[in-house]
């Protein structure tokens, strides 16, 4: 199968900022109430519970990376190839936040944060742009859908450049959502 990926500057430039912007409107909107509900007066002690931390970061899924590819897949009829397919798809990866695992070590004041696997998800941008070849096939256009997105998820999941990505957005996310909650009380994070 051949594969184009179109990874342009401009495209990594907006999808970083728009993550900034979904980060500090994040940090806008929880950061007061995560302070008032769960951080106790500087003479109490304080401990900090897996819960605390999970309705902290309770946003079900979140999307951390999307990137747009331009592919081509293959239809099959009788083992052999009936046609390819030329598409333009998007791919967002990202996870279920109520996945995310945390372990406490009040002793060393350490949050062990554990990241489920990232997911990746596929839509065909424009059905109309989708180009058989050869172009006289006749093709059943859910079959070509199916294999247009089948073939981008495919190449994601083989992006090991992609998922890292996707990571360490992953990773600034959970540390956003959780730094009012840990520079108050003098916790750190720790990647599991």
């Amino acid at each position: 199968m051949s594969y184009k990926r179109n990874y342009s500057v401009i495209t990594k430039s907006i999808i970083l900022i728009m993550l900034f912007i979904v980060l500090i409107t994040l940090i806008n909107f929880w950061g007061p109430d995560i302070y008032n509900n769960f951080i106790m007066p500087k003479n109490e002690p304080v401990i900090i519970t897996s819960s605390m931390l999970e309705d902290a970061v309770n946003i079900s899924k979140l999307s951390t990376a999307k990137y747009k590819y331009n592919g081509i897949a293959q239809l099959y009829e009788n083992e052999k190839v009936k046609c390819n397919v030329k598409y333009n798809a998007e791919v967002k990866a990202g996870i279920d936040m109520k996945d995310i695992a945390f372990n406490i070590n009040d002793a060393d004041k350490i949050i062990t944060v554990t990241l489920p696997e990232i997911q990746f998800s596929s839509y065909i941008i424009d059905q109309n742009s989708l180009s058989f070849i050869p172009s006289d096939s006749k093709v059943d256009l859910k079959a070509a859908i199916a294999a247009c997105e089948k073939d981008s998820l495919d190449e994601a999941n083989k992006s090991k450049d992609l998922k890292n990505a996707a990571e360490e957005n992953l990773k600034q996310t959970i540390r956003a959502l959780l730094y009012p909650l840990l520079e108050t009380t003098g916790y750190t994070i720790q990647w599991g």
